[in-house]
């Protein structure tokens, strides 16, 4: 993996066609799989393929040194392959899970005819990280310790990630009505996930990506829709998430308490979270409808007025309007409903939980508010950055709680606190208008 990145690295910095020509070699085999399952054609997977480097050769300098490159090469080979499915209007993928419908009795032996059609499908249901350690364990084959150290964490580690998400993509197939042993269906993805790439493909992704020959139309449309839909996704980094929040009276109150060190019992942290002001924390981006957040956050715990609260699996909360999604509030535990996570989360610039008041002031410049509040008795500061959309709560100098509104926000939003007998009906009823 530490290769793979060197080779990024020597293209990003020289345009080595010889770096990017020896990552092509390595990956293309696994590029043109997963685009060959997914549009069920040689000739256009080959043009999948060619646009998933295109687009490598763009991205090469920003991709961030914790990236998976074998990962990151499977997303982007399914994110050129839906393009293309749009664009070619085809409706194969649906077909293909019709046709598995009718083989669903047919005996182990048969199990890859019956799981390939939706295999990538099953692969984008799964956290960053286990989908990394899955593509990394089974189509690359490398071995645990191997998986481990190219996703930071143990052998042991890395095995019980992987077999969580086996068991996640066995509940997939299973409610598509394929009912299969983690044996069989690990040792068909191990066996049949990755074919050989046609010959002479790899050196026209090289000459195309990194010597711009002339490529079709069809290519160049790929390339530049995928690329839009990969920024606006801001698929950069896998750190977990922890949130507190309640809703009250048109605005949001945060409420905070000094207990914030418990682990997510719900391994929280394998969500792929980054802060982007304005913009998203995570997966839910700002103007969500409820049900988009709960395709990618799952039902919530509870709700409080307008206020999805993830405070078991996940420990966020998420703050309805009648435009989507207007606030998401990240940080200590709330008096109310104890037990949410110490938020993992982070903005580009590294500021998160535990950030020095000295830390948000070197990324974000002097704040356009301050304040100060006790909790307890315990002495607590504000800091509001009012372009950002962002406030910064501080205890002993350090970040508990971050608000990330994607309205205009006053620093006394932040300095609101509820007492932890205080009996709140009406605030939880209306909510955030």
């Amino acid at each position: 993996m530490n290769d793979d990145r060197a080779l990024v690295q020597e293209f990003a910095r020289n345009n080595s066609e010889q770096a990017f020509a020896t990552l092509v070699e390595r990956h293309v085999s696994l590029v043109y799989s997963v685009a060959l399952r997914r549009v069920g054609e040689p000739h256009l997977a080959q043009d999948i393929t060619q646009g998933v480097f295109i687009i490598l050769a763009k991205k090469a300098k920003s991709l961030g040194p914790k990236t998976i490159l074998p990962g990151w090469l499977c997303r982007t080979a399914r994110y050129v392959s839906s393009h293309a499915i749009r664009t070619q209007k085809r409706r194969h993928a649906r077909e293909q899970e019709v046709h598995m419908q009718s083989m669903t009795n047919e005996p182990d032996a048969d199990a890859w005819k019956q799981i390939a059609p939706m295999l990538d499908e099953a692969l984008g249901s799964l956290t960053q990280p286990e989908h990394d350690a899955v593509v990394l364990r089974f189509f690359e084959g490398k071995p645990f310790a191997e998986v481990g150290a190219a996703i930071g964490t143990t052998e042991d580690s890395a095995r019980m990630r992987v077999s969580r998400a086996v068991d996640k993509l066995r509940g997939f197939f299973s409610k598509k009505g394929v009912v299969l042993s983690a044996a069989v269906l690990t040792g068909a993805a191990g066996a049949n996930s990755v074919h050989a790439a046609p010959a002479g493909l790899a050196t026209a992704v090289t000459a195309a990506a990194v010597k711009g020959t002339a490529v079709s139309a069809t290519i160049t449309t790929f390339v530049n829709s995928t690329m839009k839909t990969m920024t606006w996704l801001k698929l950069k980094l896998a750190i977990g998430i922890g949130v507190a929040a309640l809703v009250a009276g048109g605005g949001v109150m945060a409420v905070l308490s000094a207990e914030s060190a418990k682990p997510s019992v719900q391994d929280a942290q394998e969500e792929p979270v980054l802060i982007v002001p304005k913009m998203s924390v995570g997966k839910v981006v700002r103007g969500m409808t409820t049900n988009e957040v709960e395709a990618v956050l799952g039902k919530p715990d509870k709700w409080v007025g307008k206020m999805m609260v993830y405070d078991k699996r996940y420990g966020m909360s998420v703050a309805q309007s009648s435009n989507g999604v207007a606030a998401i509030l990240c940080g200590d535990s709330m008096l109310k409903y104890p037990g949410v996570a110490n938020f993992k989360g982070r903005t580009k610039e590294g500021i998160g939980m535990k950030s020095s008041q000295a830390d948000v002031t070197k990324a974000f410049g002097k704040p356009t508010g301050v304040g100060r509040s006790k909790n307890g008795g315990v002495q607590q500061e504000s800091m509001l950055y009012q372009e950002l959309g962002m406030s910064f709560t501080l205890e002993e100098g350090k970040v508990i709680h971050i608000l990330v509104n994607f309205r205009p926000i006053t620093l006394q939003t932040n300095l609101m606190r509820l007492k932890p007998n205080t009996k709140n009906t009406t605030s939880e009823k209306r909510g955030v208008n």
